[in-house]
């Protein structure tokens, strides 16, 4: 995850007031600004997850229905109800908009960094419940 006090300088000299906002408007995300990360650092990013930007977070209004999905989708359990529901969410959106969801999606389950928080998460929760029933 980035983790700045501010949010980075963008090349066009736009203010941006929130990282959300300054990634939301960046080229890799879809917009118009450079990155704010060095070239080499992308590299190194997407060899190490796949996408070259380090920002983890979806940077729309839909932040905790994606990561509901994205952790549905590497749930055992509920992996069948995905599709179901990714349909039932995001069926009034463009397929471009839709499109691009599936991408934010697909990213958070297959990057190595949220999977371990997933688990942890999952592990924590177990632990909870075990605790309570004892």
């Amino acid at each position: 995850m980035l983790a700045f006090p501010e949010p980075p300088k963008a090349d066009s000299g736009l203010e941006y007031l929130s990282l959300e906002e300054r990634c939301q408007a960046c080229q890799v995300h879809g917009g118009d600004e450079s990155p704010c990360v060095s070239p080499e650092r992308m590299m190194v990013e997407e060899q190490e997850t796949g996408f070259p930007c380090p920002y983890r977070e979806p940077a729309t209004p839909d932040d905790s229905t994606l990561l509901q999905l994205a952790t549905m989708a590497t749930h055992t359990d509920l992996g069948h109800l995905w599709r179901a529901c990714f349909d039932v969410t995001f069926e009034t959106r463009t397929p471009d908009e839709r499109r691009h969801r599936m991408s934010m999606i697909m990213r958070a389950v297959t990057d190595g960094r949220i999977i371990k928080r997933l688990k942890a998460a999952r592990a924590a929760a177990a632990d909870e419940a075990k605790r309570k029933a004892n």
